[in-house]
């Protein structure tokens, strides 16, 4: 049996929707490199956020603008009053204390290890009272391989990538575990009553997946969220009647804003490392709009993977140039757009503060939808921070028992 929830899921729900209703422009409207938000311009925010000094603007960016704009002189009071309430919601979830032993899985890295630690502690009431673990997203097989080798008691890997699936079975040397090469969106997970449909780090509409076909099957769930953005259509409707009254439908550009976590040191790079992987981003959209290329946020980088951005705006440039079969830029055109760049990003970095604090807002609105749509449907329901930061920022467990 899990305990009792440490919050009001419905409660929560209900602030959370308000929230996200009067900040709606601000969550919609992204910071462009030459323009300033209509958000910014009618709440009068413009001329604080852009006096900003670079030490200020970086520990916002590691510590959130909500922990840190009331030592800073000079804010707003509607910017601070806003900062408040999203303080005040966030820390409206608890972090679960355990004392989980670290794990033994081929592969899997030591922050890896922590988190499937955490979660089979977290749900081990979960699962001793299963007939049958259906891990979904199973990835490399580190949570099936996990609970196989701990549970006496089958255990199902449900993955969409086939090379992973086949990978996995080869790590699988102990215990009743199988694993299934699947679209789980478009062909159902086939819970039956007396599982528990685990997830950790179930992406985008996999994890709505999860919870509907869980609360059809009288399965309990252990879910956290992770990429709530990644969705087949444009948005994402609400899973519950309470999400749906709230007016919880949020678009995919709206939803990916959960992925602005702020912390110190970034999970794959540093922080400092990813801003300036940015930069040369933002350098490269002025210069393809200089050659009359109309590219968005994220519209420069087709072609390329991310992490070119790292090796900074010349080489970036260079790349995507001849991705596009396009005539290299001469080295007098490039030292003007780098520091033009340079200008530009550090008007964005400012102005996006205030929507960057509002990412894990978002996240949390559609932890809570699912959380009651499950509640709804008569479960008892945790909402939960299972892990700190440093092992991932999507650290938001779902821990529901059917009735």
């Amino acid at each position: 049996m899990i305990g009792p929830s440490p919050i009001s899921v419905p409660r929560l729900l209900q602030r959370v929707g308000s929230l996200v209703r009067d900040t709606r422009d601000i969550v919609e409207e992204r910071v462009s490199d030459d323009s300033i938000p209509s958000w910014a311009k009618a709440r009068g925010w413009t001329t604080y956020l852009l006096s900003l000094g670079d030490d200020d603007v970086h520990r916002c960016e590691g510590q959130g603008l909500a922990s840190r704009i009331e030592r800073m002189a000079g804010a707003p009071q509607s910017l601070i009053e806003l900062a408040r309430e999203v303080h005040q919601i966030l820390d409206e979830v608890p972090m679960r204390e355990a004392s989980a032993s670290l794990l033994s899985v081929r592969r899997a890295s030591p922050r890896k290890l922590s988190q499937l630690a955490l979660l089979i502690d977290a749900a081990g009431p979960l699962i001793e009272r299963s007939m049958r673990v259906v891990d979904v997203g199973s990835g490399r097989g580190s949570l099936s391989i996990s609970l196989g080798s701990r549970f006496a008691k089958p255990v199902i890997g449900v993955e969409l990538v086939e090379d992973r699936v086949r990978g996995a079975a080869k790590r699988a040397l102990q215990g009743d575990v199988t694993f299934v090469h699947c679209d789980a969106v478009a062909r159902g997970l086939g819970l039956q009553d007396r599982d528990l449909a685990m997830g950790l780090h179930a992406c985008g509409e996999l994890g709505d997946t999860l919870i509907r076909e869980a609360i059809e099957a009288h399965a309990d769930v252990a879910l956290v969220t992770c990429c709530v953005q990644k969705v087949r259509g444009e948005a994402r409707a609400p899973i519950s009647r309470a999400g749906a009254d709230e007016g919880l439908s949020l678009r995919r550009d709206v939803l990916g804003l959960a992925n602005l976590s702020a912390r110190e040191q970034g999970v794959e790079t540093p922080i400092e490392q990813t801003m300036r992987a940015r930069e040369a981003r933002c350098a490269l959209r002025l210069y393809l709009r200089e050659r009359g290329i109309a590219v968005c946020a994220g519209d420069e980088m087709r072609g390329l993977n991310r992490r070119q951005a790292q090796r900074g705006p010349r080489e970036l440039i260079a790349a995507a140039l001849a991705k596009r079969g396009m005539a290299p830029a001469t080295e007098p055109q490039l030292d003007e757009v780098i520091q033009r760049a340079r200008d530009v990003f550090g008007k964005v970095r400012r102005l996006t503060l205030p929507r960057a604090m509002l990412g894990p807002v978002v996240e949390l609105a559609v932890v809570l939808d699912r959380a009651s749509a499950l509640v709804e449907a008569g479960y008892a329901v945790q909402v939960l921070r299972l892990f700190a930061p440093e092992a991932s920022p999507r650290n938001l467990v779902i821990l529901a028992q059917g009735p």
